[in-house]
Protein backbone atom coordinates (compact mmCIF):
# COMPACT_ATOMS: atom_id res chain seq x y z
CA UNK A 1 0.00 0.00 0.00
CA UNK A 2 2.52 2.43 0.80
CA UNK A 3 4.74 1.57 -2.70
CA UNK A 4 1.59 2.66 -4.20
CA UNK A 5 1.00 5.68 -2.38
CA UNK A 6 4.56 6.83 -3.48
CA UNK A 7 3.78 5.52 -6.74
CA UNK A 8 0.66 8.04 -6.97
CA UNK A 9 2.88 10.92 -5.09
CA UNK A 10 5.67 10.81 -7.96
CA UNK A 11 3.22 10.53 -11.01
CA UNK A 12 1.20 13.67 -9.39
CA UNK A 13 4.34 15.67 -8.79
CA UNK A 14 5.46 14.75 -12.57
CA UNK A 15 1.72 16.37 -13.83
CA UNK A 16 2.33 19.53 -11.60
CA UNK A 17 5.57 20.39 -12.94
CA UNK A 18 7.44 19.76 -9.69
CA UNK A 19 9.86 22.42 -9.04
CA UNK A 20 12.67 23.79 -6.33
CA UNK A 21 10.34 25.48 -3.85
CA UNK A 22 10.56 29.16 -3.72
CA UNK A 23 12.26 31.45 -1.45
CA UNK A 24 10.37 33.20 1.33
CA UNK A 25 9.72 35.76 -0.54
CA UNK A 26 8.50 34.20 -3.56
CA UNK A 27 6.32 32.03 -1.53
CA UNK A 28 4.46 35.22 0.13
CA UNK A 29 4.09 36.43 -3.28
CA UNK A 30 3.04 33.29 -4.93
CA UNK A 31 0.65 32.12 -2.09
CA UNK A 32 -3.09 32.29 -2.81
CA UNK A 33 -4.73 35.21 -0.22
CA UNK A 34 -8.14 34.11 -0.48
CA UNK A 35 -9.88 30.98 0.96
CA UNK A 36 -10.55 28.26 -0.69
CA UNK A 37 -13.01 25.09 0.12
CA UNK A 38 -12.66 21.55 -1.67
CA UNK A 39 -15.44 19.14 -0.47
CA UNK A 40 -17.51 15.82 -0.99
CA UNK A 41 -14.38 14.34 -2.38
CA UNK A 42 -12.66 10.95 -0.69
CA UNK A 43 -9.79 12.28 0.68
CA UNK A 44 -6.78 10.39 1.04
CA UNK A 45 -3.98 12.24 2.61
CA UNK A 46 -0.85 10.20 2.60
CA UNK A 47 -0.52 8.89 5.38
CA UNK A 48 -1.68 5.58 6.68
CA UNK A 49 -5.14 6.08 7.85
CA UNK A 50 -7.80 5.15 6.00
CA UNK A 51 -9.72 7.21 2.90
CA UNK A 52 -12.03 9.98 4.42
CA UNK A 53 -15.15 10.16 2.64
CA UNK A 54 -16.82 13.35 1.76
CA UNK A 55 -14.15 14.99 3.09
CA UNK A 56 -13.45 19.63 3.31
CA UNK A 57 -10.66 20.81 2.80
CA UNK A 58 -10.36 24.37 3.64
CA UNK A 59 -7.28 26.42 2.26
CA UNK A 60 -6.81 29.84 3.75
CA UNK A 61 -4.39 32.69 2.90
CA UNK A 62 -2.52 29.41 0.79
CA UNK A 63 -2.62 26.86 3.82
CA UNK A 64 -4.14 24.00 4.58
CA UNK A 65 -6.59 26.07 7.43
CA UNK A 66 -9.17 22.62 8.27
CA UNK A 67 -9.31 19.50 7.20
CA UNK A 68 -13.06 17.08 8.29
CA UNK A 69 -14.58 13.94 7.37
CA UNK A 70 -17.95 15.83 6.84
CA UNK A 71 -19.11 17.52 3.37
CA UNK A 72 -19.59 21.45 4.62
CA UNK A 73 -22.55 23.08 2.98
CA UNK A 74 -22.57 26.22 4.98
CA UNK A 75 -19.39 27.79 3.88
CA UNK A 76 -18.67 31.81 4.26
CA UNK A 77 -18.85 33.84 1.85
CA UNK A 78 -16.39 35.04 -0.65
CA UNK A 79 -14.48 31.37 -0.92
CA UNK A 80 -13.89 29.89 -3.92
CA UNK A 81 -16.01 26.22 -4.01
CA UNK A 82 -14.61 23.10 -5.51
CA UNK A 83 -17.42 20.30 -5.87
CA UNK A 84 -15.13 17.30 -5.65
CA UNK A 85 -18.15 15.02 -5.11
CA UNK A 86 -17.44 11.62 -6.96
CA UNK A 87 -13.68 12.49 -6.69
CA UNK A 88 -10.50 11.77 -4.94
CA UNK A 89 -8.57 14.44 -3.01
CA UNK A 90 -4.86 13.81 -3.25
CA UNK A 91 -1.58 15.55 -1.79
CA UNK A 92 0.46 17.61 -4.76
CA UNK A 93 4.21 18.94 -4.23
CA UNK A 94 7.25 17.59 -2.32
CA UNK A 95 8.43 20.71 0.08
CA UNK A 96 11.81 20.60 1.30
CA UNK A 97 10.81 21.26 5.07
CA UNK A 98 7.59 19.25 4.81
CA UNK A 99 6.74 15.37 4.83
CA UNK A 100 6.52 13.81 1.46
CA UNK A 101 2.97 14.33 -0.16
CA UNK A 102 0.77 14.50 3.04
CA UNK A 103 -2.40 16.54 3.16
CA UNK A 104 -2.39 19.01 6.94
CA UNK A 105 -2.84 21.52 8.81
CA UNK A 106 -0.71 24.56 8.24
CA UNK A 107 0.93 23.06 5.23
CA UNK A 108 1.20 24.47 1.57
CA UNK A 109 -1.85 23.92 0.35
CA UNK A 110 -0.97 22.05 -3.09
CA UNK A 111 -3.59 19.11 -4.10
CA UNK A 112 -4.96 17.31 -6.77
CA UNK A 113 -8.76 16.22 -7.82
CA UNK A 114 -8.84 13.24 -9.61
CA UNK A 115 -11.67 11.86 -11.16
CA UNK A 116 -10.81 8.27 -10.21
CA UNK A 117 -9.28 6.30 -7.12
CA UNK A 118 -5.43 6.61 -7.75
CA UNK A 119 -5.01 3.52 -5.12
CA UNK A 120 -6.76 1.62 -7.51
CA UNK A 121 -5.27 2.51 -11.12
CA UNK A 122 -1.98 4.63 -11.47
CA UNK A 123 -3.60 5.73 -14.67
CA UNK A 124 -6.27 7.76 -12.38
CA UNK A 125 -3.36 10.28 -12.69
CA UNK A 126 -4.50 11.07 -16.16
CA UNK A 127 -7.78 12.03 -15.08
CA UNK A 128 -7.22 15.20 -13.20
CA UNK A 129 -10.16 17.73 -12.73
CA UNK A 130 -8.13 20.30 -10.55
CA UNK A 131 -4.69 21.71 -9.88
CA UNK A 132 -4.24 23.72 -6.26
CA UNK A 133 -0.76 24.96 -5.99
CA UNK A 134 0.66 27.82 -3.40
CA UNK A 135 -3.11 28.39 -1.93
CA UNK A 136 -4.30 28.71 -5.70
CA UNK A 137 -6.16 27.21 -7.83
CA UNK A 138 -4.01 27.19 -10.98
CA UNK A 139 -5.86 24.80 -13.54
CA UNK A 140 -9.42 23.31 -13.72
CA UNK A 141 -10.92 20.87 -16.59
Amino acid sequence: MRFRWITVTIVALTALGCTAPPSDAQTVERRGAGTITVSGGTLINGTDSAQVARATIVIRDGRVAEVRAEEDANRPTGTEDIDARGKWIVPGLIRRSQTLGTLEIGKTGDLLVLGADPLVSIGAIRQIEVVIRDGRVVWRR
